[in-house]
Protein backbone atom coordinates (compact mmCIF):
# COMPACT_ATOMS: atom_id res chain seq x y z
CA UNK A 1 0.00 0.00 0.00
CA UNK A 2 1.88 3.04 -1.24
CA UNK A 3 1.24 6.57 -0.07
CA UNK A 4 1.70 9.48 -2.45
CA UNK A 5 1.23 13.17 -1.92
CA UNK A 6 0.62 15.26 -4.99
CA UNK A 7 3.13 18.01 -5.59
CA UNK A 8 0.34 20.18 -6.94
CA UNK A 9 -1.54 22.44 -4.54
CA UNK A 10 -5.19 21.53 -4.11
CA UNK A 11 -6.10 25.15 -4.85
CA UNK A 12 -4.32 27.78 -6.88
CA UNK A 13 -3.08 30.77 -4.91
CA UNK A 14 -5.13 33.94 -5.34
CA UNK A 15 -3.77 36.78 -7.48
CA UNK A 16 -3.82 39.16 -4.52
CA UNK A 17 -1.79 36.79 -2.37
CA UNK A 18 0.69 36.16 -5.20
CA UNK A 19 1.29 39.92 -5.50
CA UNK A 20 1.96 40.27 -1.78
CA UNK A 21 4.23 37.23 -1.85
CA UNK A 22 6.21 38.66 -4.78
CA UNK A 23 6.50 42.09 -3.12
CA UNK A 24 7.73 40.50 0.10
CA UNK A 25 10.40 38.52 -1.75
CA UNK A 26 11.56 41.69 -3.54
CA UNK A 27 11.80 43.85 -0.41
CA UNK A 28 13.65 41.08 1.48
CA UNK A 29 16.15 40.63 -1.34
CA UNK A 30 16.63 44.40 -1.50
CA UNK A 31 17.27 44.69 2.24
CA UNK A 32 19.66 41.71 2.24
CA UNK A 33 21.55 43.07 -0.77
CA UNK A 34 21.93 46.53 0.76
CA UNK A 35 23.02 45.04 4.08
CA UNK A 36 25.55 42.56 2.66
CA UNK A 37 26.91 45.15 0.22
CA UNK A 38 27.01 47.71 3.08
CA UNK A 39 25.26 50.29 0.92
CA UNK A 40 25.56 53.82 2.28
CA UNK A 41 22.81 56.39 1.87
CA UNK A 42 24.90 59.16 0.31
CA UNK A 43 23.47 59.01 -3.21
CA UNK A 44 20.20 57.95 -4.76
CA UNK A 45 18.89 58.13 -8.33
CA UNK A 46 15.19 58.48 -9.12
CA UNK A 47 13.96 58.76 -12.69
CA UNK A 48 17.44 59.61 -13.92
CA UNK A 49 17.85 62.40 -11.35
CA UNK A 50 20.65 61.92 -8.82
CA UNK A 51 20.47 63.17 -5.24
CA UNK A 52 23.82 63.29 -3.51
CA UNK A 53 23.20 65.31 -0.35
CA UNK A 54 20.81 64.34 2.42
CA UNK A 55 20.26 66.17 5.67
CA UNK A 56 19.40 62.86 7.30
CA UNK A 57 20.49 59.83 5.21
CA UNK A 58 18.91 57.47 7.73
CA UNK A 59 15.51 58.51 6.40
CA UNK A 60 16.17 56.35 3.33
CA UNK A 61 16.78 53.27 5.46
CA UNK A 62 13.79 54.10 7.65
CA UNK A 63 11.61 54.25 4.54
CA UNK A 64 13.06 50.88 3.46
CA UNK A 65 12.15 49.23 6.77
CA UNK A 66 8.69 50.80 6.81
CA UNK A 67 8.16 49.30 3.35
CA UNK A 68 9.44 45.93 4.60
CA UNK A 69 7.01 46.02 7.53
CA UNK A 70 4.13 47.03 5.26
CA UNK A 71 4.72 44.21 2.77
CA UNK A 72 5.22 41.66 5.56
CA UNK A 73 1.95 42.74 7.17
CA UNK A 74 0.13 42.53 3.83
CA UNK A 75 1.54 39.04 3.21
CA UNK A 76 0.27 37.79 6.59
CA UNK A 77 -3.08 39.50 6.05
CA UNK A 78 -3.72 37.95 2.63
CA UNK A 79 -2.43 34.57 3.78
CA UNK A 80 -4.97 34.47 6.60
CA UNK A 81 -7.77 35.81 4.41
CA UNK A 82 -7.21 33.90 1.15
CA UNK A 83 -4.91 30.95 1.78
CA UNK A 84 -5.14 29.74 5.38
CA UNK A 85 -8.29 27.67 4.87
CA UNK A 86 -6.78 26.04 1.75
CA UNK A 87 -3.55 25.24 3.56
CA UNK A 88 -5.37 23.87 6.59
CA UNK A 89 -7.69 21.78 4.40
CA UNK A 90 -4.81 20.23 2.48
CA UNK A 91 -2.91 19.59 5.70
CA UNK A 92 -5.89 17.80 7.24
CA UNK A 93 -6.61 15.72 4.13
CA UNK A 94 -2.98 14.69 3.71
CA UNK A 95 -2.54 13.93 7.41
CA UNK A 96 -5.54 11.60 7.54
CA UNK A 97 -4.55 10.02 4.23
CA UNK A 98 -1.17 9.04 5.67
CA UNK A 99 -2.54 7.83 9.01
CA UNK A 100 -5.46 5.94 7.46
CA UNK A 101 -3.06 4.02 5.25
CA UNK A 102 -0.86 3.14 8.23
CA UNK A 103 -3.89 2.03 10.24
CA UNK A 104 -5.18 -0.17 7.42
CA UNK A 105 -1.76 -1.74 6.98
CA UNK A 106 -1.80 -2.72 10.65
CA UNK A 107 -5.29 -4.17 10.23
CA UNK A 108 -4.13 -6.14 7.20
CA UNK A 109 -1.21 -7.57 9.20
CA UNK A 110 -3.66 -8.67 11.91
CA UNK A 111 -5.12 -11.16 9.42
CA UNK A 112 -8.71 -10.03 9.89
CA UNK A 113 -11.05 -10.29 6.91
CA UNK A 114 -12.27 -6.70 6.83
CA UNK A 115 -13.41 -3.93 4.54
CA UNK A 116 -10.43 -1.71 5.29
CA UNK A 117 -11.99 1.46 3.89
CA UNK A 118 -14.54 1.35 6.72
CA UNK A 119 -11.79 2.05 9.26
CA UNK A 120 -10.17 5.43 9.83
CA UNK A 121 -7.47 6.82 12.11
CA UNK A 122 -9.79 9.49 13.53
CA UNK A 123 -12.23 6.75 14.54
CA UNK A 124 -9.40 4.76 16.14
CA UNK A 125 -8.16 7.77 18.08
CA UNK A 126 -11.68 8.54 19.26
CA UNK A 127 -11.90 4.98 20.64
CA UNK A 128 -8.57 5.41 22.49
CA UNK A 129 -6.76 3.28 19.93
CA UNK A 130 -9.11 0.35 20.35
CA UNK A 131 -10.34 -1.06 17.04
CA UNK A 132 -13.88 -2.35 17.46
CA UNK A 133 -14.87 -4.92 14.83
CA UNK A 134 -18.59 -5.82 14.68
CA UNK A 135 -19.13 -9.58 14.81
CA UNK A 136 -22.00 -11.39 13.05
CA UNK A 137 -25.33 -11.31 14.82
CA UNK A 138 -25.88 -14.33 17.09
CA UNK A 139 -29.52 -15.45 16.82
CA UNK A 140 -29.17 -17.77 19.82
CA UNK A 141 -28.10 -15.10 22.28
CA UNK A 142 -29.93 -12.43 20.27
CA UNK A 143 -26.93 -10.17 20.57
CA UNK A 144 -24.10 -8.78 18.51
CA UNK A 145 -20.66 -8.42 20.04
CA UNK A 146 -17.57 -6.57 18.94
CA UNK A 147 -14.15 -8.07 18.50
CA UNK A 148 -11.40 -5.73 19.73
CA UNK A 149 -7.83 -5.07 18.64
CA UNK A 150 -5.72 -2.81 20.82
CA UNK A 151 -3.33 -0.46 19.05
CA UNK A 152 -0.98 2.13 20.55
CA UNK A 153 -0.26 5.72 19.63
CA UNK A 154 3.48 5.05 19.41
CA UNK A 155 2.79 2.75 16.46
CA UNK A 156 1.89 5.85 14.45
CA UNK A 157 4.72 8.17 15.54
CA UNK A 158 7.07 7.34 12.67
CA UNK A 159 4.22 7.74 10.17
CA UNK A 160 3.44 11.18 11.59
CA UNK A 161 7.09 12.21 11.26
CA UNK A 162 7.15 10.89 7.70
CA UNK A 163 4.00 12.86 6.93
CA UNK A 164 5.42 16.15 8.24
CA UNK A 165 8.63 15.73 6.23
CA UNK A 166 6.67 14.90 3.09
CA UNK A 167 4.25 17.74 3.63
CA UNK A 168 6.99 20.32 4.14
CA UNK A 169 9.49 19.25 1.51
CA UNK A 170 7.66 17.18 -1.11
CA UNK A 171 4.71 19.48 -1.68
CA UNK A 172 4.51 23.14 -2.70
CA UNK A 173 3.19 24.17 0.71
CA UNK A 174 6.64 25.06 2.05
CA UNK A 175 7.72 27.25 -0.88
CA UNK A 176 4.29 28.79 -1.36
CA UNK A 177 3.57 29.81 2.21
CA UNK A 178 6.37 29.19 4.69
CA UNK A 179 9.46 30.17 2.71
CA UNK A 180 8.50 33.89 2.33
CA UNK A 181 7.82 34.07 6.07
CA UNK A 182 11.12 32.36 6.97
CA UNK A 183 13.12 34.61 4.63
CA UNK A 184 11.48 37.65 6.24
CA UNK A 185 12.31 36.35 9.71
CA UNK A 186 15.89 35.65 8.63
CA UNK A 187 16.23 39.17 7.18
CA UNK A 188 14.89 40.76 10.37
CA UNK A 189 17.13 38.74 12.73
CA UNK A 190 20.28 39.28 10.64
CA UNK A 191 19.52 43.00 10.41
CA UNK A 192 19.22 43.21 14.20
CA UNK A 193 22.76 41.88 14.61
CA UNK A 194 24.32 43.76 11.71
CA UNK A 195 26.70 46.74 11.99
CA UNK A 196 25.31 48.15 8.73
CA UNK A 197 24.23 51.77 9.10
CA UNK A 198 20.76 50.83 7.83
CA UNK A 199 20.22 48.16 10.49
CA UNK A 200 17.22 48.49 12.77
CA UNK A 201 19.38 49.08 15.85
CA UNK A 202 21.22 51.96 14.20
CA UNK A 203 17.92 53.55 13.17
CA UNK A 204 16.72 53.83 16.76
CA UNK A 205 18.62 57.13 16.92
CA UNK A 206 16.59 58.55 14.03
CA UNK A 207 14.00 60.26 16.21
Amino acid sequence: MEVNLSNKPSNVMSDNFLRQRRNLFIINLLVLFMMLAEVQANKITLGGVSFEKFGNPKAIFLFLWVSWGYFFYRFILYFLEDEWSKCKHKFSDSFHYFLNNKYRKLLFISGKDLRFNDFSYSQLKHNRFRCLIPMPYNPISESQKNDEIQFYEKQFMFTKLKFFLNFLFLTTIFTNYFLPFLISLFTFVVALKSDWEGSIIKLTTFF
